[in-house]
């Protein structure tokens, strides 16, 4: 896998020290090597519904509906792993 480096603009209200100035952030992300897709999971048993995944997601690819968090748009993923990083209760996987 290769590294490519993304600029985030904004604050992160979950992750960034750069909330209070709107700094600009980098998140490194992986480009797989075969091509394919990140596959984004959630493990429902073990989620409590911390909606930091949704908070911290660059891309977007979580969405919150009532009460339940749901990976709408797993092709946007890039494989930075926030939501991973950031999930109390590792019911979050990347792979």
């Amino acid at each position: 896998m290769r590294l490519r480096r993304r600029e985030v603009r904004g604050p992160s209200p979950v992750f960034s020290p750069l909330a209070a100035t709107g700094r600009m952030a980098y998140i490194y992300a992986l480009d797989r090597e075969d091509g394919g897709m990140f596959k984004v999971r959630i493990d429902y048993g073990e989620c409590e519904d911390s909606r930091n995944c949704y908070e911290i997601c660059p891309e977007d690819v979580f969405e919150v509906s009532g009460s339940t968090i749901s990976v709408v748009q797993e092709e946007h993923c890039t494989g930075c792993y926030l939501c991973v990083e950031n999930c109390p209760t590792g019911a979050i996987t990347v792979d």
